[in-house]
């Protein structure tokens, strides 16, 4: 890619905070009483910046030891061991930027020979090559070397508009060759996740397959959150609701709202209130948004036509895809599910999306390009459009 196609940009954003947690809060006050089951109940906030996001964390305690779990800032211990255990994933597992990371150390593996791995990472791809084989490719971690050629997520992150200068011709679409180049080291069937006797191996047959956990990774963390919140005193921890980025954790038998992010909008606006009810002590739903506002740019070509290219890659096409779709809310009882499969029904289109969502038992909120809202029948009574411009586009079998 050349080194200054920057200059043709126009607009390029990469958004951390992508659903808003709506949970009757105030911003900024980090303490709030709160009623579930007929206890009076105080709510503890505190934030992060993980997995290059935002984390923000919630929990809900009986009102009279609040005091005991609120320290400076909001700081409590959930929040400090929540924060260490997602951090340690991502430097240690799961990034592919990290050079002290299981999946930077596999991609650099240049090699068809079986590479050692943990549990952790071993568990995290064999769940995700089901969903790949289920998805058809349309989620897929072995998509690392597309990603980097398209290079989307790394101008978007810069943050900066910049203005495009006359007569530069530059363009940050990659050539056919480069693309071409790029397809010869992707396709989920080129990856195996091997179990000896206890010992965990990834092996690939393209030696230049890469991984990327982007569409993964963030579920993945919560499910080890809500592994952890699970061995705390459920007397003292009545409930929490932990975002990280587009992905949230609900945990607990409170009830939440919880907001969806408004496409259209540049700042943190939502257009609906997803109800979350119903959980006993120790259970927990998950809810992930993939769309085509998180990280984009836009592009300006000679004629003055702007064009707009966002992160989520089409195996097929090798371009971002174009499915008629704003975005995709999936709601399951697992993250890393429901983190995948925000992004593979964003890549199927909403009808290609529902046996995919049966296969695993989720429920999820379409928002297409024309502004209609579709829900799956499990989740069309606790969903509530709350902005105008948004319409209900009907219920999916």
């Amino acid at each position: 890619m050349p080194e200054n196609n920057e200059k043709n940009i126009i607009k390029r954003r990469a958004v951390f905070m992508i659903v808003i947690t709506v949970v009757i809060i105030a911003v900024g006050f980090a303490l709030m009483v709160m009623y579930a089951g007929g206890k009076k109940l105080t709510k503890i906030t505190s934030y992060g910046f993980n997995m290059n996001t935002a984390l923000t964390l919630n929990f809900f305690v009986p009102e009279k030891e609040a005091d005991a779990y609120s320290g400076e800032d909001g700081k409590n211990p959930w929040s400090e061991d929540i924060k260490s255990l997602v951090g340690r994933l991502d430097r240690k597992v799961l990034s592919r930027r990290s050079q002290g990371s299981e999946v930077y150390a596999f991609n650099e593996w240049q090699s068809t020979e079986k590479f050692e791995v943990s549990e952790e990472l071993y568990s995290a791809v064999v769940l995700c090559q089901d969903i790949a084989e289920k998805s058809h490719g349309a989620g897929d971690i072995t998509l690392g070397n597309l990603i980097v050629e398209w290079g989307i997520e790394d101008i978007a992150e810069k943050g900066t508009d910049v203005g495009r200068e006359e007569g530069i011709e530059e363009t940050i679409v990659p050539t056919r060759e480069e693309l071409d180049a790029a397809a010869a080291t992707i396709g989920y069937e080129h990856l195996t996740a091997i179990n000896e006797n206890g010992k965990y191996y990834l092996q690939k047959d393209i030696p230049y397959l890469t991984l990327d956990l982007g569409a993964a990774g963030k579920g993945y963390a919560l499910d080890k959150v809500w592994k952890y919140l699970k061995n705390q005193d459920t007397e003292t921890l009545n409930s929490a609701v932990i975002a990280l980025g587009g992905s949230i954790l609900v945990y607990g038998s409170r009830t939440s709202k919880i907001g969806i992010q408004d496409p259209l909008s540049d700042g943190m606006k939502q257009m609906g209130v997803l109800t979350i009810s119903g959980l006993g002590k120790n259970e927990a739903a998950f809810v992930s948004t993939s769309g085509d506002y998180e990280q984009y740019v836009e592009e300006k070509n000679e004629s003055g036509v702007i064009k707009k290219y966002h992160h989520i890659l089409d195996p097929d096409t090798l371009y971002p895809a174009d499915t008629g779709l704003r975005s995709v809310t999936v709601i399951a009882k697992n993250g890393l599910i429901s983190d995948m499969l925000s992004t593979a029904c964003y890549v199927l289109g909403m009808e290609e999306s529902a046996e995919l969502l049966a296969e695993y038992e989720c429920e999820a909120i379409f928002i297409a390009k024309d502004n209609k809202v579709y829900c799956t029948s499990g989740v069309i009574d606790s969903f509530k459009i709350e902005n105008d411009t948004f319409v209900p586009g009907g219920a999916l079998n």
